[in-house]
């Protein structure tokens, strides 16, 4: 078999000699444009990438497994690359235990403002805040990530409940002080959390995502702090570039004050890189012995 890895893909060395075990390896580096990319590939039976100029070439590719070390790549039409024999495999579960301490921090950062007083310089007026113990929280979207937060969410106390795109989101979340976002980016997920949504959400309440913005309506959710029907927001700006604090996206985030963002930065440790290039491993060779694993489908 021939393997492509393509951008920056930083395996280590027994990482490699997996691949070699499967197939002749070619690590052409990172291509400057989607045509450069989709040349570097051609002819691979297997891609390995980053993710930069995948979904640029998704309508191009045709009898390839392409592989990569993280979870979303957008939204995408299966039943055309199922005609095209082209197959898509993510790193599901490797950046689970980061993105739920994002989530455990951001959700507490929320409620008790513990910003506020870290490292704090003069005078401060005394404050009760809201702690979680207690709170009913809704997590839409029960996958891996959503279900591992509602089990941390509940060891601390709170009421959690769980919806799926399939459930009536407004009946869902009716009565809860947290709603959390945990959607993957597919067909049936496209702006599901609607203006509708986000009125209908108890006063007061808080918002938390960490996927992207495919899932909800951005505007919706301003008008909703605007308007005192959320108090506030925790929001990591996938997909934007990791570390990116000049693209639009954070920029207007990061102008409303009951916004928490952060610049796509909740996967960012090292033992998610090293668990989703592990994950991107297996995923070759669960395919090369014939049962693809972590395997992207429409839903």
């Amino acid at each position: 078999m021939e393997i492509v890895v393509t951008g920056s893909m930083p395996f280590n060395a027994e990482q490699i000699s997996r691949l070699e075990q499967v197939g002749r390896l070619a690590q052409p580096g990172k291509a400057a444009s989607p045509d450069e990319w989709l040349k570097q590939v051609e002819g691979a039976d297997i891609v390995c990438s980053d993710g930069a100029f995948v979904a640029d070439n998704l309508e191009r590719l045709h009898d390839v497994f392409v592989t990569f070390p993280f979870v979303e790549i957008g939204s995408f039409d299966t039943d055309a690359l199922a005609r095209r024999n082209v197959v898509l495999a993510n790193a599901r579960g490797s950046n689970r235990d980061s993105v739920v301490e994002w989530a455990v921090f951001m959700t507490l950062s929320l409620l008790r403002g513990f910003s506020d007083y870290v490292n704090a310089d003069g005078e401060l007026r005394f404050e009760r805040r809201e702690s979680l113990a207690g709170k009913n929280v809704c997590v839409i979207g029960a996958g891996d990530i959503g279900s591992r937060l509602g089990q941390v969410l509940e060891a601390l106390r709170a009421n959690v409940r769980y919806a799926t795109r399939d459930d009536d989101l407004v009946t869902a979340a009716k009565g809860c002080q947290l709603i959390v976002n945990s959607l993957s980016s597919t067909p049936s997920s496209t702006q599901l959390l609607d203006r509708g949504f986000f009125r209908a959400l108890e006063p007061g309440s808080y918002f938390l995502t960490y996927v992207r913005p495919h899932t909800f309506d951005v505007k919706a959710l301003l008008e909703a702090l605007d308007d005192g029907i959320l108090a506030g927001a925790a929001i990591d700006c996938d997909p934007q570039t990791p570390f990116d604090t000049a693209n639009a996206y954070y920029r207007t985030l990061l102008d409303h004050e009951r916004v928490l963002a952060t610049p796509h930065v909740a996967f960012a440790t090292t033992q998610a890189e090293k668990q989703s290039l592990d994950a991107v491993v297996e995923n070759v060779e669960a395919f090369a012995n014939g049962r693809p694993r972590n395997v992207l489908v429409k839903r």
